[in-house]
């Protein structure tokens, strides 16, 4: 009997060591993360960055050829004589930077009152520049673009002489120092097309002026 109770005794132990031993460690669930930055993976499209927005003259001189008028595509080395016209404007480079037409030029006869007593073609009236033994020299400037007028004085054709309408930010050095040496100025060229607005208009000032 006393055999028995230890037994009983015995395994009663054993169980209450089974039951508090630890259990044994659950399996770990791995539950998946987002990702840190969702939009890393498909970042947002960058849009392109726009093309430059060329230049257009606000005008076209009358009577200019499509294939002459400022901008069009053209290869150096073809010199234009600007008519009723001496000195440097009677050899004109009219292709520009980027095989683009700067300069385009028409007879003065475009400046002739209409019958109708239409408006200037011009978008600016040329001021007094001075005078050589045969032109009349005039020029404005708008904006990047120059306007120069060469009136023959000694001819007996009414309206000869040249209009030239310049690109500005166009021309090439050799163009810019034609039309400076045609506005009879000294010195360099200007580089940009306000320097040139000051030039003209300082220049403009000193000659005599028309009486109305």
């Amino acid at each position: 009997m006393r055999t028995l109770l230890r037994l009983v005794a015995l395994c009663s132990t054993l169980v209450g060591c089974v039951s508090s031993a630890p259990p044994e460690h659950a399996a770990e669930v791995v539950v998946p993360q987002p990702p840190a930055n969702p939009s890393s993976e498909h970042p947002p499209a960058v849009a392109s960055a726009a093309p430059p927005v060329e230049h257009k003259p606000t005008f076209v001189l009358p009577r200019v050829a499509v294939a002459d008028a400022i901008g069009a595509g053209c290869q150096p080395g073809t010199p234009t004589a600007a008519p009723g016209t001496v000195g440097p404007l009677s050899r004109v480079e009219t292709c520009g930077k980027n095989n683009r037409k700067s300069i385009e030029i028409a007879s003065a006869t475009v400046l002739m009152p209409t019958p109708d007593g239409g408006p200037s073609p011009l978008p600016c009236k040329p001021a007094p520049m001075g005078e050589t033994q045969i032109n009349q020299v005039d020029a404005c400037v708008v904006g990047d673009e120059l306007i120069l007028t060469s009136l023959c004085m000694v001819c007996r054709m009414m309206g000869a002489g040249s209009v030239v309408h310049a690109e500005l930010s166009a021309l090439t050095p050799e163009q810019s120092s034609t039309l400076w040496q045609a506005l009879q100025m000294k010195g360099d060229p200007p580089r940009d097309a306000a320097g040139w607005s000051s030039a003209v208009a300082a220049a403009s000032r000193k000659q005599p002026q028309p009486q109305p």
